[in-house]
């Protein structure tokens, strides 16, 4: 039997996609982060599509409710000085 992968986000940058594929892992759901890096390399720039986040489908709905449940939430507008 195949897997079928289900895009549940679109971030703005690798590091916002990695925490919540670590975030994800806590509850035992597996995540695969798909990006055009390359393009970042030679540009600076973040992909145009940016970072997807992928999870088997049968995981999407519950991985779609823990990152819209309070206890998570990320801020991709704040910055770091």
């Amino acid at each position: 039997m195949i897997n079928k992968l289900t895009c549940i986000k679109i971030c703005n940058s690798r590091f916002e996609a990695e925490m919540i594929k670590n975030y994800l892992a806590i509850y035992e759901i597996d995540s695969i982060i798909s990006s055009d890096d390359l393009g970042r390399v030679i540009t600076g720039n973040y992909s145009y599509q940016g970072v997807k986040l992928f999870v088997n489908e049968d995981d999407s709905k519950r991985a779609s409710e823990i990152l819209e449940s309070d206890d998570f939430k990320i801020d991709s507008s704040s910055s770091t000085e």
